[in-house]
């Protein structure tokens, strides 16, 4: 009877050989490959930090005076509230970590500013009518204008 023969692809690379059967010696099992299971790191027992509420700073940009430090996110929005624009105030968030100041972005300084009101009034009808209030308030100043600068360029009579 004739040799059986297999395909040893066991060594590195791509020097896979023919084998005799016999000569192989490890069995299918062995071959298979073994499964490794890795122990998980012990759980932490003790409570995480619990988190302070964030610290914030507004700095008027003109005067450059200080005009709230060590502040919740209300008092801030309450700050904003009497300012014209976003920009005209920097606002600085506490960094515990890094134990300084970090200056907001631009859009989070804006997510503040949409905020402004919102505090006073808690339905969503109320700050409606507010922003259309707004809106009449700027229509009227906007035909105000327009009357002034008409009188203006009007031609004297005589």
């Amino acid at each position: 009877m004739g040799r059986a023969w297999i395909l040893d692809t066991e060594t590195k690379g791509t020097g896979a050989h023919v084998a005799p059967l016999e000569k192989s010696g490890r069995s299918a099992r062995e071959r298979e490959l073994a499964t490794v299971r890795l122990a998980r790191p012990p759980r932490p027992t003790e409570a995480p930090e619990r988190r302070l509420p964030r610290q914030f700073k507004v700095l008027d940009v003109m005067s450059g005076r200080v005009l709230a430090e060590g502040v919740g996110a209300p008092a801030v929005v309450e700050l904003l509230e009497g300012a014209r624009s976003f920009i005209d105030l920097r606002v600085y968030a506490w960094a515990p970590k890094s134990q300084r100041w970090r200056l907001l972005t631009l859009d989070e300084q804006r997510e503040l500013w949409r905020f402004r009101g919102e505090q006073r009034s808690g339905s969503a009808t109320e700050r409606t009518n507010r922003a259309e209030r707004r809106s009449n308030r700027a229509k009227r100043r906007s035909k105000g204008a327009k009357r002034r600068s008409n009188r203006a360029t009007r031609r004297p009579r005589g």
